[in-house]
């Protein structure tokens, strides 16, 4: 299992994987009625785990990433366009082939759609990182 500790945002890579409270576009939610898509739809910051993609001198810009309840496969209402499979995550009907696996091995999804700045001076970071590889990839495809 991969540990975290708080670390400053100036000592953040790109590739590094941290929690970060952002702002979620609705389109994005799988479950209408969920509370989660009822606090997104407000509006609300949500935390979630977060890919750095890159830095800056006032804070980072990141992009999330979701298991939408631990799914193995990207809920139907969403567009496929706007999400990065990273595996055991399927390939089929996707545009891309999926990421290497995360440490915990979850089928999960980065999204395309948006780079959300963060500011805030301390943030939870992941011992784990994104391979170099994997972020070019990632840049490449983000819609934003």
């Amino acid at each position: 299992m991969a540990g975290s500790k708080e670390v400053y945002f100036e000592t953040l890579r790109p590739g590094d994987i941290i929690f970060a409270e952002i702002v979620i576009d609705p389109r994005d939610t799988a479950d209408p009625g969920s509370t989660t898509a009822r606090t997104i739809a407000e509006g609300e910051p949500i935390r979630h785990p977060c890919v750095v993609l890159s830095t800056g001198t006032d804070g980072v810009e990141v992009t999330y990433m979701a298991t939408f309840k631990e799914r193995s496969s990207l809920p139907r209402a969403l567009d496929k366009s706007m999400w990065y499979p990273i595996s055991p995550a399927p390939y089929e009907g996707f545009f891309y082939p999926p990421l290497p696996p995360r440490w915990n091995g979850k089928a999960q999804w980065v999204s395309l759609r948006a780079r959300h700045p963060i500011a805030k001076r301390r943030v939870r970071k992941f011992d784990e990182t994104f391979p170099v590889a994997s972020l070019n990839v990632i840049t490449l495809h983000m819609r934003a």
